[in-house]
């Protein structure tokens, strides 16, 4: 049938060419059956022919670009069958033709060259392919399974509308079911036409996975047959398996076990657990494999072993399983876990402890440590009772003394397991251990000038940390006099006695019997020349003055009057230099807000004369 259609496509362009001979006109034209630049299909046959009047003794040449003659290539007609490659700016597909020879000399010429557009989808690539629905192991319920790609469009001349590919070369895994029903031996490809081929529900097999390739294809012009295919995409379907874990008390959620020395594994009830499991499915054959430290006592084909351990180090447990669904069966192996056994038993960790007041008693306590038999318990050497007593509770009661006292002592416990190293863990503990420390704002100055006011502070610290406690009482003594008690009295000043002589100051503290009583003393010795080698002004080698500086007393600034030439110096009360400058003529100030209160010594030295002055700083 597709011979005579070629046959009266060539007599009916024949008889166009006597009819043209009868014509004057000397230009050339190729005739073709799909017309100029309309899409012609790769593989199939089209007849061109040399429209020309006067063709006698005419020679043929024809150009064909993307295509190929079949045939004789100098006749008038030609058939041509065009490339499986679409037209591109790459690939100008066209035809053309230049007579030769020709009686007429005036009917030697060239045709125009005739664009062809092709309709190729050899170098279409598809989008990737889209898996949906159900591809868990086991499921072969018809249809269940969607395969989709997106639409691929054929190429097209400009300026026209999208052609998209009329039918998909379809490949599924082996045992698959096409959409008709017939089952696929993984490697056949199905055409599937329609607009909507590029999408197709399948069914899948009980069991099996495999490779999707799909291919869009062209039967725009001939339903019976694929002109052009595209480029394959494929994806691979790999059927999902429920979870099997190992899991325990430990690692609920699975993982590796890390336990101490003594602590049993029997406690953390190892078994096996599934998650994801689909309806119908089931799993039978449970066998666990243990291997070091990990051993059985029992019932390795269940989903829970009897396991223990046999000393310290590694071990490790692993598990098969079958899984079953639909009359499909596979093997499913869980990730091993590794069991870690430390060589000692595990750190107790403190939940009560805390300070204590002189003759009080408290509960001491740890988290029970797996494993541990006993606890045994060590004391500060002064407690009430026994100083090292073993329980088998995780807690003790302990009575601190009633005198001494200690601000940085430990209570000590050691958690026992049978044949293990104790885990040891210590407390701090301040069990009336008070202390107390006199400070003054510049130190302790053990030297200072006569008529010097001193303020002495007690600082308490290290008293025990809780709640309610009492008020401390000071008690300050000068030179064995009571000079001030009270729970306010935390400072006290002093005046410092006269040249050569000491005065002797000592602080007490108590706190109720919660603490110890603690105390603190010092001295502070008057003289006439500080240990800097400064005079104190009172002694004649000075010479006093009252104008030196001024607002005396002085709180933010102090002005010094000047005499050209002349140093000036600012001592503390304990000979320390506080301000040193050259004078000038006029007076200067400086800023004392930074100075603390209390009183200083102006001193000004022009050649041997000297001149003094005390100022009071008050803020």
């Amino acid at each position: 049938m597709k011979t005579l259609s070629t046959l009266s496509s060539r007599l009916i362009l024949l008889l166009l060419l006597l009819i043209s001979n009868l014509v004057d006109a000397q230009s050339i034209s190729i005739i073709g059956e799909t017309g100029d630049s309309r899409p012609v299909c790769p593989g199939k046959e089209y007849v061109y022919s040399a429209n020309l009047a006067n063709s006698g003794g005419c020679g043929y040449s024809w150009n064909v670009v993307g295509g190929t003659i079949k045939g004789n290539t100098n006749s008038p007609i030609i058939t041509v069958v065009w490339a499986d490659v679409p037209t591109t700016s790459n690939n100008r597909t066209s035809i053309g033709v230049t007579t030769s020879g020709c009686s007429n000399p005036s009917s030697i010429q060239s045709s125009p060259v005739t664009p062809v557009f092709v309709l190729s989808l050899s170098q279409a690539q598809p989008g990737p392919i889209a898996v949906s629905g159900d591809i868990t192991f086991g499921n072969n319920g018809s249809g269940s399974v969607t395969l989709t790609v997106p639409l691929v469009a054929l190429p097209s001349p400009p300026n026209t509308a999208t052609i998209y590919a009329s039918a998909y070369l379809w490949t599924i895994p082996a045992g698959w079911r096409f959409p008709n029903g017939a089952l696929s031996d993984g490697g056949t490809p199905q055409l599937i036409k329609g607009s909507s081929a590029n999408s197709i529900r399948v069914t899948p097999s009980a069991d099996g996975g495999g490779a999707v390739i799909v291919q869009a294809a062209s039967t725009l012009c001939d339903p019976n047959t694929v002109s052009s295919r595209s480029l394959a995409v494929s994806t691979t379907i790999t059927r999902t398996l429920p979870t099997l874990t190992i899991i325990s008390n430990k690692t609920p959620q699975g993982g590796n076990i890390n336990l101490f020395c003594g602590q049993p594994l029997e406690n953390e009830q190892v078994r096996a657990a599934t998650s994801n499991l689909p309806a119908g499915g089931t799993f039978s054959n449970y066998t666990f494999s243990v291997s070091g430290v990990v051993r059985s006592s029992c019932c390795l084909n269940t989903a829970t072993p009897g396991l223990y351990l046999s000393g310290t180090g590694t071990g490790t447990i692993g598990l098969t399983t079958t899984y079953t669904r639909n009359g499909a069966s596979t093997t499913i192996t869980a990730n091993p876990i590794t069991v870690t056994v430390a060589s000692q038993t595990a750190t107790p960790e403190f939940t009560e402890y805390g300070d204590m007041c002189l003759g009080t008693s408290r509960t001491f306590a740890v988290a029970p440590v797996p494993g541990a038999t006993s606890y045994t318990w060590t004391l500060p050497a002064n407690f009430v009772g026994p100083t090292t007593v073993t329980t088998t509770e995780p807690r003790l009661l302990a009575t601190a003394p009633t005198t001494g006292g200690c601000n940085f002592c430990f209570v000590q416990v050691a958690a026992n397991a049978n044949g293990c190293p104790a885990g040891v863990a210590s407390a701090p503990l301040n069990y009336g251990g008070m202390s107390v420390r006199i400070s003054t704002p510049y130190g302790l100055p053990s030297e200072v000038c006569r008529d010097t006011e001193v303020t002495y502070e007690a600082n308490v610290s290290d008293r025990p940390n809780l709640p309610n406690l009492p008020q401390l009482v000071y008690t300050w003594t000068v030179d064995g006099v009571i000079v001030a008690q009270g729970p306010t009295e935390a400072r006290i000043s002093v005046l410092s006695p006269p040249p050569g002589q000491q005065t002797s100051i000592r602080v007490d503290v108590e706190d109720g019997g919660c603490s110890r009583s603690t105390f603190d003393a010092v001295g502070l010795q008057s003289v006439s020349r500080l240990s800097s080698g400064e005079y104190c002004a009172e002694f004649s080698m000075y010479r006093q003055s009252t104008s030196l500086a001024y607002p005396n007393p002085a709180d933010a600034t102090v002005t010094l009057e000047q005499a050209p030439g002349a140093t000036i110096t600012i001592f503390n009360s304990q000979g320390q230099p506080m301000y040193e400058g050259k004078a000038n003529k006029e007076a200067v100030r400086i800023d004392t807000r930074a100075w603390p209160a209390g009183l200083y010594f102006v001193q000004r030295r022009q050649g041997n004369t000297i001149e003094r002055q005390q100022l009071q700083i008050k803020h």
